[in-house]
């Protein structure tokens, strides 16, 4: 349910067809993609709270897994709802 429900069925359902556009799917992949990224630069910060991965070649190497990490995961959940799995 999207915020267009509080302003009747007309402004809902225009809403769910934005969404449903080309446009509006890419828009939601790229908010799928940023919630992954922050997931994982979140337990990367983690670990430095701990003191580990503070050399140069740890954190290039960390921020690529959370880059590679937030493209696999974000791919991942959209192949399963555009497949329709349960």
């Amino acid at each position: 349910m999207g915020p267009g429900l509080a302003s009747g069925r007309d402004a809902y359902e225009s809403y769910m067809r934005l969404l449903g556009s080309i446009p509006g799917q890419l828009v939601l992949f790229a908010f799928t993609l940023t919630v992954f990224y922050h997931l994982a630069a979140g337990v990367r910060h983690l670990l430095w709270d701990l003191g580990m991965g503070y050399e140069k070649s740890a954190a290039n190497a960390s921020a690529w897994v959370a880059i590679i990490f937030a493209i696999v995961a974000s791919v991942a959940v959209w192949a399963l709802f555009l497949l329709g799995a349960p």
